[in-house]
């Protein structure tokens, strides 16, 4: 949540009725992205695998594409013909690289996992998440507001912490791994 909220709002200062794309949307930070948009009033474009559409749709995503379709920038492109406003990645890898060209002149790019693309034109920008008072407490009020949920796709006891980082570095979790301390 932390690094969903400071790139959205303190880094990109997504405004309501601005159009965002995500990468990664279906994972722990892009589930918390895609609805911290949404609350902002922002048109939220979620790139996810098609059998995460759905769950991406409900968490307030009107446009889902699937980055295994060869032709995904391209979909992109129709769903959104004058580009992106701002573009959260989450990704890191090569499908940064392919979305990048997307945001409009004058565009934001956040980037979570890796340096951003050079483009002239547009403000990109990596950081790692700096977790204060503040941003804990706006996403503890989304919360408490039913605005922010966090859905867990697993839980593991701490002595299964290999396994839970090996599901979590496969990159195909929906919503947060857990790792339970204690009984």
């Amino acid at each position: 949540g932390a690094t969903a909220y400071e790139g959205l709002v303190d880094r990109a200062k997504l405004q309501a009725g601005e159009t965002v794309l995500i990468t990664a949307a279906s994972g722990g930070v892009g589930t918390a992205a895609v609805q911290i948009a949404r609350d902002l009033g922002a048109r939220v474009v979620a790139v996810a695998s098609a059998r995460n559409h759905g769950y991406v749709r409900d968490l307030g995503a009107e446009v889902a594409v699937d980055y295994h379709d060869p032709g995904f920038v391209q979909l992109l492109e129709s769903a959104v013909p004058n580009g992106f406003d701002v573009l959260f990645d989450g990704t890191g890898n090569e499908i940064a690289d392919r979305v990048a060209g997307l945001v409009r002149d004058g565009g934001r790019g956040i980037f979570i996992a890796g340096a951003p693309p050079a483009r002239d034109g547009v403000e990109f920008q990596s950081f790692g998440v700096t977790v204060n008072s503040s941003r804990l407490e706006a996403i503890a009020k989304l919360a408490s507001d039913g605005k922010l949920r966090m859905p867990i796709a697993a839980e593991f006891p701490l002595d299964r912490a290999r396994e839970a980082m090996e599901q979590v570095s496969a990159r195909h979790t929906v919503g947060r791994v857990v790792l339970r301390i204690g009984s």
